[in-house]
């Protein structure tokens, strides 16, 4: 993603890029790309042809999943480490 050129995007579609690192992080993804999460997801090829109103709710998407993957995360840090207190 560091050599896309950016400038042919709007604002949207920009938006989707710039959610990505994060949510591709919190849900340790390593089989997709965002092009393949909008041919999975939307009626769309790649990114730069998502239209406006797609790219604003998947960006939104990909903020929503990030924030709750890392709300799962914390779950599970407190969850076990409830369990090894217990366990003491």
């Amino acid at each position: 993603m560091a050599g896309l050129d950016r400038s042919h995007l709007t604002p949207a579609q920009r938006a989707v890029l710039d959610a990505w690192p994060a949510f591709e992080a919190a849900a340790a993804v390593k089989w997709a790309t965002v092009d393949k999460v909008v041919r999975t997801l939307c009626n769309a090829r790649s990114l730069a042809e998502l239209d406006e109103s797609e790219a604003v709710e998947l960006a939104a998407l990909l903020r929503r999943g990030t924030a709750r993957l890392h709300t799962l995360a914390s779950l599970r840090t407190a969850t076990a480490g409830a369990a090894t207190r217990g366990r003491e």
